[in-house]
């Protein structure tokens, strides 16, 4: 299953959040609409359920990424590591998810390396 640069970023967010958040809240973070990510949500809770992760949602409190922080941090790295995640990304390419700078404004950036394959 392939997730678009948002749903990976989307994934990023979710987790390193220690509680449950509003889909609103995420929404103003990657300046999309919260329709936006109720579409992202049934793409994401299909890869998070192959992985054995759950998505958790609670009524007037939002979602969270249920599992532990070592379970959350492998996500982390299979998002970096795996070439297949994203159409964007190839083999032998790491994301980066750089802390905002204080001031800035817009989409949150991913950063995406690709290795040279040549050296």
């Amino acid at each position: 299953m392939d997730l678009n640069p948002r749903e990976i970023v989307f994934l990023q967010y979710l987790s390193e959040e220690t509680q449950y958040r509003p889909l609103s809240y995420y929404a103003q973070k990657m300046k999309v609409t919260v329709r936006t990510l109720r579409t992202d949500l049934k793409n994401l809770e299909q890869y998070l359920k192959s992985l054995n992760i759950k998505l958790e949602r609670k009524s007037g409190l939002g979602i969270y990424l249920g599992g532990s922080a070592g379970e959350k941090a492998a996500l982390t790295q299979i998002l970096q590591a795996d070439g297949r995640r994203s159409p964007y990304m190839t083999p032998g390419s790491t994301l980066f998810f750089p802390e905002p700078q204080s001031g800035s404004e817009g989409h949150p950036q991913v950063l995406l390396l690709t290795a040279d394959p040549t050296s």
